[in-house]
């Protein structure tokens, strides 16, 4: 069961993709898919998610780091799933999520 916050992820993906998209989208292993993400990556996790668990950040820059592939890692410590230090996120923390998407500039 998705819950509440996964059922909601689940109908945007069919209202962009159709219900095949969602299967796909949500069957999909991200830590096997991070060999082959063909684009850089940024690894943002909070030292307080209780939704997926801290270790699988290491995991998927380790995995891309095997393969090859560019990956950063940012640590939000104190933070949850939503990113969320004591009901506000850190400031830095989007500075640098927005910075790195800066830097990837218009494909």
């Amino acid at each position: 069961p998705l819950g509440r916050i996964g059922a909601g992820i689940r109908r945007v993906i069919v209202s962009v993709g159709g219900e095949q998209a969602a299967r796909e989208t949500l069957t999909r292993d991200p830590r096997r898919d991070a060999a082959t993400l063909p684009a850089p990556l940024l690894v943002v996790h909070g030292t307080r998610d209780d939704t997926v668990p801290f270790a699988d950040a290491g995991t998927l820059i380790s995995t891309r780091r095997a393969a090859g592939r560019a990956a950063q890692q940012l640590v939000i410590r104190g933070a949850d799933h939503s990113l969320a230090v004591n009901d506000r996120t850190p400031s830095p923390a989007w500075d640098r999520i927005a910075g790195f998407v800066r830097s990837q500039g218009p494909r």
